[in-house]
């Protein structure tokens, strides 16, 4: 175990623990192996540099990651034959 010093590079994860899943909070390490999920992360700090803030992340670009993922969308949808699956399931209304 390390040691939370100035000066040191620091590797934390800090989770809000004001949600359903860790209630009761009578044993934080176990709501947090056994109830906790991605949603409650609230901070990030990686080699002293902070990479998400208020569950905001501060090195990624979400909005041209997401632009990214709806130009590929249909060429996963097209390579894995998933088109003609969920074309059956979706009702326009």
């Amino acid at each position: 175990m390390g040691s939370i010093e100035v000066g040191k590079e620091a590797d934390i994860t800090m989770f809000n623990t004001n949600s359903p899943e860790w209630q009761p909070l009578y044993n934080p390490v176990y709501n947090l192996v056994y109830s906790a999920t991605g949603s409650s992360v609230d901070t990030i700090m990686v080699g002293g540099k902070l990479l998400l803030q208020n569950g905001e992340h501060l090195t990624i670009d979400m909005e041209r990651l997401y632009s990214k993922i709806k130009k590929l969308n249909p060429i996963i949808l097209e390579k894995t034959n998933l088109h003609e699956k969920i074309k059956s399931k979706l009702t326009i209304i």
